[in-house]
């Protein structure tokens, strides 16, 4: 896309949907940091921030690749629109890495804060980075919302609370997968599966009561993308919901392995949930 486009509606390739991906493992790692900061979970809280940063710069560097006049990238943040859901995740990014790199900064030592601030400092920089989660991870929903006047597919209030909770559960499953602080990211994978699950479900509710433009998006999300569809919905969101509630309820939820195949298709689902939506949406 160009820069004239960057805060329209424009045609987006395929960076822009690895954009959606990377963006969503930035925004539920950092989410995921700052809450394990405020839980007492420093180990994890650090391997999730330290992560963050080089899955920010891949990020960033699929953005730029899809822009038409990439050295003048610089007019994406100095051409804000208060209405634009692209300015305000651009500037959520560098922003979360602004932060996430004081954060790393203060936990080496290579920032002191004055004896006074002690603690103190980390607890705010922590809370900022759950902040801009939210708003890292979101944004692509509202990208898809706003421009639901041509892309009767992306006309739901719905997606971007579900782009949240997928990006966590993107996280803690990315997490889990590594072993890096296994007690927080398996309750934020079970919880964030759930809540992901159940956005998903009123979101195809929506679609088929919709108008009928947006039946006729669906009609064609169905012939076009129908089979990797139903494989996000089923095995992206579905089973890992049921298998989270499972996990929630059950006594025996230590079972080894039950985590990691959930971490594994959250993973799946986020990333088709994503490159799906994109490109069917572009197709009606």
């Amino acid at each position: 896309m160009d820069l004239a486009a960057a805060n329209d509606i424009g045609l987006w390739h395929w960076p822009v949907g690895l954009h959606f991906v990377l963006s969503a493992m930035v925004g539920g790692l950092i989410g995921l940091g700052g809450l394990a900061h405020l839980l007492k979970k420093e180990s994890l809280a650090h391997a999730a921030i330290f992560t963050s940063i080089p899955v920010l710069g891949l990020d960033l560097l699929a953005l730029w690749l899809d822009l038409t006049s990439r050295w003048s990238v610089f007019w994406l943040f100095l051409n804000f629109r208060v209405t634009s859901a692209i300015s305000w995740g651009s500037w959520s990014l560098l922003l979360s890495g602004v932060v996430a790199v004081i954060y790393i900064a203060v936990f080496i030592g290579f920032i002191r804060p004055p004896k006074q601030l002690e603690g103190k400092v980390e607890n705010w920089l922590a809370s900022a980075l759950i902040f801009l989660s939210l708003a890292v991870t979101s944004y692509t929903g509202a990208m898809f919302s706003t421009s639901s006047a041509a892309r009767p597919l992306w006309s739901s209030m719905i997606l971007a609370p579900m782009f949240f909770a997928s990006a966590l559960a993107m996280a803690g499953g990315f997490m889990e997968l590594f072993n890096a602080g296994e007690k927080v990211p398996s309750w934020v994978l079970a919880i964030s599966t759930i809540a992901a699950a159940v956005m998903l479900g009123l979101y195809i509710g929506e679609l088929y009561a919709g108008t009928y433009l947006v039946r006729g998006a669906l009609s064609n999300l169905l012939s076009n993308f129908g089979l990797i569809w139903w494989l996000t919905v089923g095995l992206g969101f579905g089973v890992p919901a049921l298998m989270g509630t499972w996990w929630l309820l059950s006594e025996r939820r230590r079972i080894w392995g039950t985590t990691k195949i959930i971490a594994l298709l959250s993973l799946f689902g986020g990333v088709g949930i994503r490159f799906v939506l994109l490109m069917a949406g572009q197709g009606h």
